[in-house]
């Protein structure tokens, strides 16, 4: 919820399910689902991998992202193609990294009042806090 959407439904928690993981296990499920986490109080920081697959057809108007095919062919064009990676970390393959999410952001938080609190710090390299 990017933009201080909140859900206006009654949720009924009783029927919630507490999905807890230990450390290294990783959760998949449709971002549709309504989903929330508790505070982490572990020692590291939770990971988030985020992955959408769209067909070709889809598009935005503006701004223009980018995007991998993973399957098939595509006759649109309607995304920029990301440089495949040639290092793990380097110089480049971050380079882009921040621009993609820098693209999406801008989307993501477009008319929003306040600031992305998620992603303040995390393209230094270092957790948000410095640690």
């Amino acid at each position: 919820m990017s933009r201080e959407q909140y859900i206006d439904a009654a949720i009924d928690e009783a029927k919630a399910i507490d999905l807890a993981l230990e450390p290294g296990e990783i959760a998949l499920f449709n971002n549709a689902i309504i989903h929330a986490s508790k505070p982490n109080f572990g020692s590291d920081r939770r990971i988030l991998f985020l992955l959408e697959l769209v067909p070709t057809h889809a598009y935005q108007h503006a701004p223009r992202e980018s995007a991998i095919l993973v399957r098939g062919s595509d006759a649109y064009h309607n995304f920029d193609v990301d440089p495949r990676p040639q290092h793990e970390m380097g110089a480049s393959e971050l380079a882009a990294w921040e621009q993609a999410v820098a693209i999406q952001a801008s989307v993501l938080f477009r008319g929003a009042q306040r600031p992305p609190r998620a992603l303040q710090g995390m393209t230094s390299g270092r957790p948000p806090g410095g640690g």
